[in-house]
């Protein structure tokens, strides 16, 4: 199997993660708290183009799509899982910026969040 050229969303990605940390940690938290998503999203793209290339035109991404849309739902219900568990049981973490936006943002932001953690592991 022939090593392919990086494509154009390894470079994005990489592109757009660079960018999101350092925003993450050199700008005001109001603008830092929102990086977190688009971070590693990034990532997960960048990465995607590395296998990509690697395997010579094969990746999680451009070989399964549905599967991999689809473990980013499974990544919301598994992680709403850990924070359930965690609210009522072990009380390991909290948020220390929630406040700075309304609940109904925070849900949504959170699910978006929970969106990259196995999509990343892929």
């Amino acid at each position: 199997m022939a090593r392919k050229p990086l494509p154009w969303w390894f470079y994005a990605g990489m592109g757009a993660c660079v960018v999101s940390v350092g925003l993450m940690w050199f700008a005001p938290v109001g603008v830092a708290m929102w990086t977190f998503v688009p971070a590693w999203w990034a990532f997960i793209f960048g990465l995607d183009g590395l296998a990509w290339s690697i395997k010579g035109g094969a990746s999680p991404l451009t070989s399964k799509p549905r599967q991999f849309v689809l473990l980013g739902f499974a990544s919301i219900l598994g992680w709403y899982y850990f924070e359930i568990l965690d609210y009522f049981a072990i009380d390991n973490w909290y948020y220390p910026h929630a406040h700075l936006q309304s609940k109904w943002v925070s849900i949504v932001w959170f699910t978006l969040s929970f969106s990259t953690v196995w999509p990343a592991v892929t």
